[in-house]
């Protein structure tokens, strides 16, 4: 069974210290189309996230949304904001639906490795293998694609979100 990091260092993640994801999105060019990193390729940028095509593609089209500020919980967002990000997910989920027939989307907001909001957009499809439970794939056995595919792929979400 896994075992939570030391108190000192969750404490540390929460506050944004040597937070992956406010280092993904600080890197020069980050957050331009087409720029990847060890998360994945960046799809877009919008008002409150910015779109990622995972580089672990267990499903197609599957797209993580990082909030731009550092905050550990969505409800730590002011209101506007936070309807704001929501909204952009939802978004995001419904262009991924649109352009890759997804049959269900699940969204998982956890946060427990990573504390800095941002969204899992997971596309579902028949046949997929955990029928009835949430997915992310099998960290041991990454799908990964040529560069070329994780392009066009961002491209389709890019053109689903009309940018």
């Amino acid at each position: 069974m896994a075992a939570w990091m030391s108190r000192r260092a969750w404490d540390s993640l929460v506050a944004g210290e040597a937070c992956r994801l406010c280092e993904s999105l600080e890197a020069p060019g980050s957050t331009e189309a087409d720029a990847a990193d060890a998360i994945g390729y960046t799809v877009a940028e919008l008002e409150m996230s910015v779109v990622k095509l995972g580089r672990d593609q267990f499903a197609e089209g599957y797209c993580v949304v990082v909030c731009k500020p550092h905050v550990a919980e969505p409800h730590d967002l002011p209101d506007g904001e936070r309807e704001l990000f929501l909204a952009e997910v939802m978004r995001v989920g419904a262009a991924v639906q649109r352009v890759f027939k997804a049959d269900k989307m699940n969204y998982q907001i956890l946060g427990n490795s990573v504390p800095h909001t941002h969204s899992h957009v997971v596309p579902r499809y028949w046949g997929d293998p955990a029928p009835g439970r949430p997915y992310l794939g099998d960290p041991d056995r990454p799908v990964l694609l040529p560069e070329r595919e994780y392009l066009h792929r961002a491209a389709r979400v890019r053109d689903g979100l009309g940018r």
